[in-house]
């Protein structure tokens, strides 16, 4: 399904630039653009059927931003094809679908800010009960800390002790709380990431959305 609904999109937008040469041109582009669009609204429906399996990691209110940009992206790629109903119609359109991906990019753009001024990580403590419960004290924690490496993505993750509890926070991204669910492994639920840290190779396995990237720590 991801693979057909890519050659979808790829395709209308090829289509879409064809006919922009062909207009210049002077030449007869639209039935070029009509079907070039209707090849980018397939492949904008099936968006959210292709990236179902991560959809269902996502929270509500996540969920809900990318059911707004879906919709407005969806709105703006129908306008076009609307004229050949209804003129106006693709006005209202236009409008209704530039106003949900505006509103939606400003949120995102107001809560990058906020995420880049936070102090305080995000996510929940871990209470020294819980620790005490996989065997763990704050010495096995800093065991863990350290700055981790991939040779192949251009990432660090700094791993630190705070309250009892680690933090991780990957390269201009903020920081958030680890939960504890393994001697050596923890989780930050709200963005589906397993942290599992081999202390002998001195290496970390970032897991997230069904893949995995080994991290070598600094010495």
């Amino acid at each position: 399904m991801k693979k057909i609904c890519s050659f979808l999109i790829v395709l209308g937008a090829l289509g879409i630039m064809a006919s922009g040469l062909l207009k210049l041109m002077q030449i007869d582009h639209y039935n070029v653009h009509t079907i070039s669009e209707l090849f980018f609204v397939a492949g904008i429906v099936l968006v959210p059927f292709a990236g179902r399996d991560r959809l269902k990691k996502l929270i509500f209110g996540q969920k809900l931003l990318l059911f707004v940009l879906w919709v407005g992206f969806l709105l703006i790629s129908c306008s076009h094809l609307v004229q050949f109903i209804y003129w106006d119609g693709r006005r209202y359109l236009l409008i209704a679908g530039f106003s949900m991906v505006l509103l939606a990019g400003l949120y995102i753009l107001i809560y990058r800010i906020a995420d880049l001024l936070r102090i305080e990580p995000k996510g929940k403590l871990v209470p020294i009960e819980t620790l005490s419960a996989f065997g763990l004290n704050s010495a096995d924690l800093n065991q863990h800390v350290g700055e981790y490496t991939n040779k192949k993505i251009p990432l660090t993750i700094t791993i630190t002790e705070k309250n009892n509890s680690l933090v991780a926070q990957a390269t201009k991204q903020s920081a958030f709380y680890l939960e504890v669910i393994g001697k050596n492994e923890f989780k930050y639920p709200k963005r589906d990431i397993v942290i599992e840290f081999n202390l002998e190779k001195n290496e970390l396995i970032l897991k997230q959305h069904g893949g995995y990237f080994l991290f070598e720590k600094e010495v």
